[in-house]
């Protein structure tokens, strides 16, 4: 049989060993089950485990009886302190854990299938590969001893040096990593060559190399230039050796950068268009606050123009009411005025009259017949002056004139002494231009 048949054949009875004694699976229950809101590029949830996971190696997510792919459910993350498990589903299945009853929702870690990848890799490749003919390039002793050893664990060292394949087998504890392999190790580092450390599982790896490191620390070797852990690991070995986990998850890192930087140029975005907008509502208030103090001033200048208004509707009324009253006046006025300047006429041309016919009769007549002709004149006067009185008294200018009828009452006085009379005559005659203008003054 053929070294690649044997391991087919080896991977075939082994997967039939588990399954038929229910081993290489662990199965956790899940108690709640979230969306994951911040990741909006892909749809991811939150599953919420009933127990710690005890190994993050092979995990799968099973539904009832059906057991999802990594591509179709592929745990992504697992915060240890609040047991959650982060999965993201692939396009097409963002509906499976909708209606679903949460006690048929399970993660799995299922490391039978790796039996099964063994066996098919086999079947594929392993007519291709066969047991190394080479004997290693290096002899043993380019290293001091690091502990006392047993001539078991001498003997399994010579093996490895001196065979181009070694298999070592021992119970636990018999020195198989900290001296076989850690002593090996050590040699290849310090002929300069490079050494691959495999395992099974994740798990192993990293068991292997927390003893393997920890001899090499030992021994002065800056394992950190030497050493380089493949594959993802776990949160404990990162935080012990930090300096030999290879990056496998800048990859993840940098898509969740990319994913971060978008969301980033995406609130940037929103943030500009809230700043015009704001910048917008600011101008807007602005102008708002101008129309408000411009609304403001109209309303008191129209307030103020409203109380002109008011006040020349008031003073228009008073004016009309005034010049209808003062046309009434002026009306009577005039009327009083014509009359006055009839009987002033009148008067005039009587005293005329009177003065050219006195000085007439007086030339005339002789001296004793004057008493006579001035009693005459006299009572013609009188009752002049009576006609007179009656018209000032109907007159609104009466009062204005009264000063002037003392001037006829002088001619009265004329049958007392005729050269009082004659000076009476004169003086009123004297008088006439200003009566006139005085008259005139008040028409005007």
């Amino acid at each position: 049989m053929l070294f690649y048949e044997a391991a087919q054949q080896s991977s075939k009875e082994y997967f039939k060993y588990l399954e038929k004694h229910g081993k290489g699976e662990i199965t956790y229950g899940v108690f709640k089950i979230l969306r994951d809101e911040k990741q909006r590029n892909y749809c991811d949830y939150w599953l919420k485990l009933n127990s710690q996971l005890k190994s993050e190696d092979s995990l799968a997510v099973r539904i009832e009886n059906r057991v999802f792919t990594e591509e179709e459910i592929k745990p992504i993350e697992y915060n240890k302190t609040k047991r959650e498990l982060k999965v993201r589903l692939k396009e097409g299945y963002e509906t499976v854990f909708e209606g679903c009853n949460i006690n048929n929702v399970f993660v799995i870690t299922d490391l039978k299938f790796l039996v099964r990848r063994t066996e098919n890799w086999y079947k594929q490749f392993g007519c291709k590969i066969n047991l190394p003919d080479i004997t290693p390039s290096i002899k043993n002793g380019n290293c001091k001893e690091l502990q006392p050893i047993s001539n078991d664990q001498r003997e399994a060292i010579d093996g490895i040096f001196s065979s181009p394949f070694s298999y070592i087998w021992g119970a636990p504890g018999t020195g198989k990593t900290k001296v076989v392999l850690a002593y090996s190790v050590l040699n290849y580092i310090r002929s300069g060559k490079k050494v691959l450390v495999c395992a099974p599982t994740n798990n192993a790896v990293e068991q292997t190399l927390f003893g393997l490191l920890e001899v090499l620390e030992k021994e002065g070797v800056d394992y950190n230039n030497y050493v380089v852990r493949l594959g993802v690991a776990s949160s404990q070995f990162v935080a012990k050796y930090p300096g030999v986990c290879e990056n496998l998850n800048s990859k993840k890192e940098i898509e969740a950068l990319k994913e971060y930087i978008n969301e980033i140029d995406k609130r940037i975005l929103a943030l500009k268009k809230k700043r015009e907008q704001f910048i917008q509502y600011n101008n807007i208030k602005k102008e708002l606050s101008n129309f408000v103090y411009l609304k403001k001033c109209l309303q008191k200048y129209s307030d103020d123009i409203k109380n002109e208004i008011d006040i020349i509707n008031k003073s228009k009324t008073e004016l009309e009411i005034a010049l209808d009253t003062k046309d009434s006046y002026l009306k009577k006025f005039e009327e009083h005025n014509n009359a006055v300047k009839y009987y002033v006429e009148l008067s005039s041309d009587l005293l005329n009259q009177q003065k050219s016919g006195l000085r007439r009769f007086l030339s005339s007549i002789k001296r004793e017949h004057l008493n006579e002709k001035i009693e005459k004149a006299h009572a013609r006067i009188g009752s002049l002056n009576n006609d007179i009185e009656r018209e000032l008294a109907n007159s609104s200018t009466g009062k204005d004139l009264m000063h002037y009828v003392d001037d006829w009452q002088e001619v009265a006085q004329w049958h007392e002494d005729y050269g009082r009379a004659e000076s009476a005559i004169a003086s009123l005659s004297a008088r006439l231009p200003e009566i006139r203008r005085e008259l005139r003054e008040k028409q005007e």
